[in-house]
């Protein structure tokens, strides 16, 4: 996952002495970002839609609008939708408590990807002490906002419905 990439270049960049480790790095992440794109090479747009809610009309609304715009599209090869979750919208993709589990993996067969941040999965497991499950096929990122801020400059459009 390009997210990974990333970090593990920046965290090697900081332990290096030399400069052109770091850019070597950062140009073989750059050419793995470049193969993330390939996976949908016709799609008209790229789209990163952004959940920070609980509330489970913002979850039905997300849903929607990647439902809508697949449909908008003709189908998942004409349109990249990624649907970011964090802070309080993580309860989203919890499999104990998402009222969407179906339609999710729904979304997930017709080509949406699913991220969840894993600060905030870390913070309300040590809040709650306890493991929490995240629905089958969700991608985990270190960081929600670093992932969104990396998919923008990947040429990702931002929305937050």
């Amino acid at each position: 996952m390009r997210v990974d990439c990333y970090s593990s270049a920046r965290r090697t960049v900081r332990g290096l002495s030399a400069g052109f480790m770091g850019v070597v790095l950062l140009a073989l992440c750059s050419l793995s970002a470049a193969n993330d794109m390939s996976d949908k090479p016709f799609a008209e747009q790229r789209l990163v839609l952004q959940v920070s809610s609980s509330e489970p009309e913002d979850h039905q609304a997300v849903l929607d609008i990647a439902s809508n715009l697949l449909r908008h599209y003709g189908g998942p090869d004409l349109v990249d939708i990624e649907i970011l979750t964090y802070g309080k919208g993580v309860q989203m993709l919890l499999a104990e408590v998402s009222d969407h589990a179906v339609r999710i993996e729904n979304l997930r067969a017709g080509g949406v990807r699913f991220y969840i941040c894993e600060n905030t999965l870390n913070t309300r497991q040590a809040q709650e002490k306890r493991v929490l499950a995240v629905l089958p096929g969700v991608l985990r990122v270190p960081s929600g906002i670093a992932f969104l801020l990396e998919q923008v400059d990947a040429g990702y459009k931002a929305v937050q419905p």
